[in-house]
């Protein structure tokens, strides 16, 4: 049954009635539509950043660095909250697209560009870019350190992130790991059982069965070597050697077993003249007790009988001109527990002082410096001058952390432009000399104070025309203290011999850090003089002679510190035209 219902019909069959179409429907086409075609020369640019020779960088700076074998190093931005690109906070994921854009199948290294938290931290962050990523990241405990071999070093550890529920990796302190020697429960390799006879004078070398096979090659057959002497070498005596106690070979031991050549005639010795010794009576007598310093002031023919001091231990331990990186993790791993509570006294400065804050930064290299200051003025005064001046043997390596970045620390400070003092005890022991026009170089670290005082025992008293002297009241110290990074240079202006023996000398320095070498004229110099001797006239004010009590430029053995010299050697005395008393009768 089909009823004519217009353009349905209803159709019967054994499951029902179906309404279908009276008439096929038209058959159409309906083409795709038109995608939009790229213009000729229009590509997808590249990521954001920036190509390094190690990788890629996003903190918008391409530093130069060695690449790292089988890493693709990424310096980045990022806190706890999420990653940095273009001054924008962006997402673990959408940090992950970029990265993905990179196009690199290498492992990814996360560089932390000036990191201000360690990555455990950021544990939230690093799981959910490597979910993203859908590859594991690895990030670094501290500072990263490049090398020219490919390997990268860092004060922490490497770590590993994968996504989750993995854990993260620990990969060591070095990439890539060093390779370990494979101590297995591996059978040990049998001694071996051949045996070398060795070579006599007049045959061939006797070798065991294992041997022989490598000599014999394919079945050719190698004669072996035969070990034939050198002929004797006849040398002349030295000047002064008796006959007598040359050693005298008889023919028999000389003979060689084979021919030999001519003996070969060695040109004779120089001879060198023997140092005159003393005797018993000449040396001088031993004196008991500590020999004082006696009040000496030598001039013309005098000053050349000044015997210079003996090589010390060691010269002064500088410290670079270019200002290396400061490593806070460093110094905090150094300073261990104290370096918490001088942050906090470093905290509470910036607060209090807006423009010190502005100067510094929020930095943690910037705190870092005026941390290893505070630890320098309270606990670190005494060891670290001693270490760079080369008076005692320290640990080279914590002396150069702690004064580099307490120089670094330093230079935020405020500056002195104007005289500062600084006075220096009597030591029975030491004579220290100074001449008018010659130029110091100081290793140490300079202690002055802004205002001139008086002391007891006082036997030098410094007047300084300072221009890089940094304030550090509020750090530990006094309100008016300063401190010359350690290198200043100084040159010595006058030197005033008080008209009362037992008053201190006076000791005229200028500073050479701007003024540069010889660039100050005479009458620059004279007004310096000039107002160096009108105010240094004691304030009234009582104070010790100084935390440090050492002779600017010169050790305790009146020699002059010179950069560049040898480091097993101090510099030798430069003949002081007077030498100044450091104990008065």
């Amino acid at each position: 049954m089909e009823p004519n219902v217009g353009h349905w019909r209803l159709v019967g069959g054994r499951r029902g009635l179906v309404l279908v179409p009276a008439h096929r429907p038209r058959p159409w086409y309906t083409p795709e539509l038109p995608q939009p075609r790229m213009r000729d020369g229009a590509r997808v640019g590249p990521p954001v950043g920036r190509a390094t020779p190690a990788g890629w960088s996003f903190a918008g700076e391409a530093p130069e660095r060695p690449p790292v074998i089988g890493f693709f190093v990424v310096d980045a931005r990022w806190d706890p909250i999420g990653f940095e690109v273009e001054g924008r906070q962006i997402s673990p994921a959408l940090f992950a697209a970029h990265l993905a854009a990179l196009g690199t199948t290498r492992p990814i290294l996360l560089s932390p560009h000036r990191p201000e938290g360690s990555p455990a931290a950021s544990r939230r962050i690093l799981i959910e870019l490597c979910q993203a990523f859908g590859r594991p990241v690895t990030t670094a405990e501290g500072t990263i350190r490049y090398a020219a071999d490919g390997t990268a070093s860092t004060d922490g550890a490497f770590r590993r992130w994968h996504p989750a529920p993995r854990p993260a990796e620990d990969l060591g302190s070095i990439l890539p790991a060093p390779a370990v020697a494979y101590s297995g429960d591996a059978e040990p390799r049998p001694p071996r059982t051949e045996t070398v006879t060795p070579a006599g004078p007049a045959g061939p070398v006797a070798v065991g069965p294992g041997w022989a096979g490598l000599l014999d090659v394919r079945g050719r057959t190698r004669s072996p070597k035969v070990a034939e002497p050198r002929p004797p070498v006849r040398r002349a005596p030295e000047a002064g050697t008796a006959a007598s106690s040359i050693p005298h070979q008889s023919p028999a031991s000389t003979t060689p077993a084979v021919p030999v050549g001519p003996a070969v005639e060695m040109p004779p010795a120089p001879v060198v003249p023997a140092v005159p010794m003393r005797t018993a009576a000449e040396r001088p007598a031993p004196v008991a007790g500590p020999v004082k310093a006696a009040a000496v002031l030598a001039s013309g023919a005098e000053a050349a009988t000044i015997p210079a001091g003996p090589a010390g231990p060691g010269a002064g331990l500088w410290l670079p001109d270019a200002e290396p990186a400061v490593d806070p993790a460093a110094v905090r791993e150094t300073l261990g527990r104290s370096y918490d509570a001088h942050a906090r006294v470093v905290a509470r400065l910036l607060s209090e002082n807006p423009g010190l804050r502005a100067v510094a930064g929020p930095s943690t290299a910037a705190t870092a410096g005026l941390v290893a200051v505070r630890s320098y003025l309270l606990d670190e005064n005494a060891a670290l001058n001693a270490a760079l001046r080369g008076e005692t043997p320290v640990d080279e390596t914590r002396a150069l952390l702690l004064a580099v970045t307490a120089r670094h620390g330093l230079v935020r400070l405020p500056s002195v432009f104007g005289p500062v003092f600084r006075n220096l005890p009597a030591d029975p022991d030491v004579t220290v000399s100074y001449r008018p026009g010659e130029e110091l170089e100081e290793p140490g670290f300079v202690d002055v104070d802004l205002v001139p005082a008086a002391g007891d025992g006082v036997a030098i008293e410094f007047a300084i025309w300072s221009t890089s002297a940094r304030r550090v009241g509020g750090l530990g110290a006094g309100e008016s203290a300063a401190l010359f990074p350690p290198g200043s240079r100084f040159s010595v202006l006058a030197v005033d011999e008080p008209a009362d023996r037992t008053a201190p000398v006076r000791v005229l320095l200028r500073d050479l850090a701007t003024t540069g070498r010889g660039r100050a004229g005479p009458e620059s110099v004279d007004r310096v003089v000039t107002r160096l001797r009108e105010v240094a006239r004691p304030s009234g004010v009582i104070r010790p002679a100084g935390r440090a009590g050492f002779p600017i430029g010169v050790d305790r053995q009146q020699r002059r510190f010179r950069r560049g010299a040898p480091a097993h050697l101090r510099p030798s005395g430069s003949g002081p035209a007077f030498a100044e008393r450091m104990e008065r009768a």
